[in-house]
């Protein structure tokens, strides 16, 4: 992914968990009885398949691209 400072996100060492992810994501309908149930259901599954790991990587990867090109 490239963001306006000219980085980009190397999934390279989250790939599985990536696919796991997009994998979650593709599981869950759009039609839904109750938003707030499935939002809590939907968001817990995708901390199992390990969203956090990608975000906290997202989150790494462009701090550091900042400290090395300060």
């Amino acid at each position: 992914m490239l963001d306006g400072f000219g980085f980009f996100f190397d999934e390279s060492d989250l790939s599985a968990t990536d696919k796991e992810v997009i994998k979650t994501i593709s599981t869950f309908s759009a039609s839904v009885d109750d938003v707030d149930v499935y939002l809590e259901e939907f968001n817990q599954t995708l901390y199992n398949a390990g969203l956090g790991e990608v975000l906290d990587e997202a989150n790494r990867q462009p701090e550091a691209h900042n400290e090395e090109n300060s």
